[in-house]
């Protein structure tokens, strides 16, 4: 017999109310279809931003983008002393992680999300299907697929599709725009079971109908993937007896169009059976995504593309990987694809094969060069068909003003045929971000002044030109141009508010503009206002404000910005702010810092930051600012020791510029520094990183922090030793070295100027001192130089 038991009745309301919420609990399972032997899942795919190209005959040179970035937060681990923090914070990150495994439990999707030009397209597609004979019940479900709003409703969609088994009672064509729809809609893996079926019945579909299967591939990543598929269709393409498809406009780049389609028996494989090259260039393109060039090289070998695909690769498979090898700032590469492009008698080059031969001259500083390109394109722009396109100008704006050819410069904005505000905007950038002052102002005035204006300014425009003059500065000609932004009715925002705060002179100027910002222009301060406010207070010698600053931030997701504490940590770190003792209200967030100085204020900082599970975690800039904050006070070698061993169990500790600031710490105690470089450092600077050029730059930057200790120790005959250390770790040693030797020898003797003597300090200037033919300041000099 089983007795029954009672239950308090809140916990059988408890009770059931899980039980209710458990069966309202809805799981998504994946849906298989069968293709031959085996089983396909499908899976709803976002596609990512990365760009791909639309047709054989264009490339896209670069991304048209600017505004202010912000980096994003490194992971660290709290240690001793915040083990519960650590523990909560672990805990909260274990929970999310686990809640967000059983959301995709048994899906492999991503974020659907629908948009305006895709509804219009699989719109398009689902009327292709109706007046091409297909089903009602399919043309129903492409209209579920058409107004899907989420990826739920889009797998659900999924599963409807391959319940009607389109391969089986659909006709070609309208499995071609099944396939399409699926493609565009992230039901990729569904697309290309349809391609593996139709290929396994002995029928290749039209290019406008895979091709977007390529595209998605390439914007979720999948490179295998698409080799597999276009292995398959070039397999297919090259077997007598297979039927292929092709629309009356076919060509090489044909629009992905719903025209009228027909179908031919291959009898003799020749160039009409090939593998579209708009496939096969956009998987040459996710090829240069990865960075695999050396896959690249060899499907643009002589013969090689003809003889795996029956075509010859165009100039947009040569430009692909140019402007890709130009980014990357591959030299060689550079030059053994434009080898491969001269051997080819029958591609002539265009104006994307110029671009990508700019930027790499740009890249490589050859002025010379990029003036000769920019030359070519002025010369014959006529005559080869090589007409200036927008990246062309950004590009060769920069080398034109430089030469002081702002006419040629005006002559190549001028021949653009779709000139327009925003890209305006980007040339101005360009002109900024180069210091061409005079030349971003003419081009201000010629196209968005009062009188005669091109183009009505907007906000983003006197931003850009405003922040250049504050940059420079230049204080009367960013306030004349603040100004007319007024005068012309253009409301200021946050950037320029942001711009403004960098030519404040002092305290009252700064309070002034900050008031003025909020309460006549009603702009809301973001966390980066706050942190260039904190950040001109430091400069202005006034770290006890920009604490208070710091304390009554208005915008309290500005505490949940690294970027807002590390301007807080740099305002300590100055010298000239590390004297001064702080003065703190005892009632604010920050009182603790009050009677402090320099590294202990730091350092309290950093302890009030792990204090709260809301903030942010430490990043490298962070203790990189703490540590220099403690080398410039020449704080105790125990605490810069406790403060490294915090940084490396962050996962910061071979950070170079960390690590410089540390060595710097043991003042002129040379032999100790290097003891500890050998011991402890070295070791997790090489650990620290596996990219060679990453590991080979913060070598250097911690061998600069031991010639500076040597500088302060007078140990010329150490300092090189070290230079000769560096070269054998193929690190050159530069000017750079030179200053820190002597940045080192200047704070020891407390002198304004260094002057290197003895035999050891003449031969370390002489290791640090590069020939360089272009470099001015050597012109005059008399004495012999042997390069070997």
């Amino acid at each position: 017999m089983f007795r029954q038991l009672s239950t308090p009745a809140p916990v059988t309301a408890i009770l059931l109310g899980l039980v209710l919420l458990s069966t309202c609990v809805i799981r998504v399972a994946p849906f298989t279809t069968k293709l031959g032997n085996r089983e396909r899942a499908f899976s709803v795919i976002r596609p990512s931003n990365r760009g791909c190209p639309i047709s054989a005959g264009t490339a896209k040179s670069d991304d048209f983008s600017f505004g202010l970035r912000q980096s994003t937060n490194d992971d660290c681990t709290i240690t001793e002393g915040n083990k519960n923090v650590e523990a909560l914070k672990s805990e909260s990150n274990a929970q999310r992680s686990q809640s967000r495994r059983k959301r995709n439990k048994g899906r492999n999707i991503h974020k659907f999300k629908s948009n305006l030009s895709q509804r219009q397209a699989v719109k398009s597609l689902r009327l292709g299907v109706r007046d091409h004979g297909g089903s009602e019940e399919l043309v129903r479900t492409l209209l579920y697929l058409q107004n899907a709003k989420n990826e739920r409703e889009v797998i659900e969609t999924g599963k409807k599709l391959e319940f009607l088994r389109v391969t089986e009672t659909e006709s070609e064509k309208v499995q071609g725009f099944v396939v399409r729809a699926t493609a565009l809609t992230g039901l990729v893996r569904l697309a290309i079971s349809i391609i593996y079926s139709l290929l396994d019945e002995g029928f290749v579909l039209c290019p406008s109908d895979y091709i977007p299967v390529f595209l998605t591939l390439r914007r979720i990543g999948r490179v295998k993937t698409m080799k597999e598929v276009l292995d398959r269709i070039a397999t297919a393409c090259r077997t007598e007896g297979v039927s292929m498809a092709f629309t009356n406009d076919q060509h090489h780049g044909a629009k992905l169009s719903n025209d009228i389609s027909h179908s031919y028996k291959v009898e003799k494989v020749n160039a009409t059976t090939a593998v579209d090259l708009v496939a096969i260039n956009t998987y040459i393109a996710s090829l240069c995504d990865i960075k695999d060039f050396d896959s690249v090289l060899d499907i643009l070998r002589p013969e090689k593309m003809l003889n795996q695909y029956n075509v010859n690769p165009d100039v947009c498979s040569y430009n692909t990987i140019l402007m890709a090898a130009a980014k990357v700032g591959n030299l060689t590469l550079v030059e053994e694809v434009t080898t491969l492009l001269q051997e080819r008698d029958d591609v002539d080059i265009d104006i994307v094969t110029i671009n990508a031969q700019l930027r790499m001259a740009i890249l490589l500083k050859n002025h010379t060069g990029a003036i000769s390109l920019v030359d070519k394109v002025l010369n014959e722009e006529e005559d080869n068909g090589l007409k200036p396109d927008k990246f062309t100008v950004d590009l060769a704006l920069v080398p034109l003003v430089s030469e002081g050819r702002i006419d040629d410069a005006m002559k190549l904005i001028d021949g653009l045929d779709n000139l327009n505000p925003k890209t305006m905007a980007v040339y101005l950038k360009s002109l900024v971000d180069a210091s061409e002052m005079e030349a971003t102002k003419l081009l201000f005035d010629k196209y968005f002044g009062v009188k005669q204006s091109t183009f009505s300014p907007a906000a983003r425009h006197f931003n850009i030109v405003i922040d250049g003059f504050c940059t420079e500065n230049m204080p009367t000609e960013a306030v004349n141009l603040f100004r007319k932004m007024i005068r012309l009715g253009k409301s200021p925002d946050a950037y320029t508010l942001t711009s403004l705060i960098k030519i404040s002179n002092s305290v009252s100027v700064l309070q002034r503009i900050w008031m003025q910002a909020q309460n006549r222009f009603l702009i809301t301060p973001t966390f980066i206002n706050y942190a260039a406010y904190i950040t001109a207070l430091g400069r202005l010698s006034h770290p006890s404000q920009a604490c208070l600053i710091f304390d009554k931030m208005e915008n309290k997701k500005g505490y949940a910005s690294i970027i807002v504490w590390n301007a807080l940590f740099w305002v300590l770190a100055q010298p000239e702010n590390s004297k001064q003792r702080l003065e703190i209200p005892s009632d604010g967030g920050v009182s603790p810092l009050n009677g402090l100085k320099g590294h202990q204020a730091s350092k309290e900082v950093l302890r009030l930051m792990k204090s709260d599970i809301l903030y942010p975690d430490p990043n490298s800039q962070t203790y990189c600012l703490v540590a220099t904050a403690m080398a410039n006070e020449e704080a105790p070698i125990e605490e810069a020791l406790d403060l490294f061993s915090q940084a490396r169990n962050s996962g910061f500790g071979g950070e170079g510029r960390f690590v410089n600031a540390i060595i710097r710490c043991y003042g002129i105690d040379i032999d100790a520094a290097i003891k500890a470089w050998k011991n402890m450092f070295a070791r997790e600077v090489l650990n620290q990183f596996k990219n060679k050029k990453a590991k080979l730059n913060n070598l250097k930057a911690a061998h600069h922090a031991l010639l500076y200790v040597c500088g302060r120790a007078g140990r010329a005959d150490l300092a090189l030793r070290i230079l000769y250390a560096m070269k054998k770790e193929y690190i050159e040693p530069d000017e750079v070295a030179l200053n820190a030797y002597k940045a080192g020898k200047k704070r020891e003797t407390k002198s304004t100027e260094v002057t290197m003597n003895g035999l050891y300090e003449k031969i370390v200037e002489v290791e640090c001192s590069k020939y360089n033919p272009e470099d001015k300041r050597k012109k005059k000099e008399k004495r012999i130089r042997i390069i070997i």
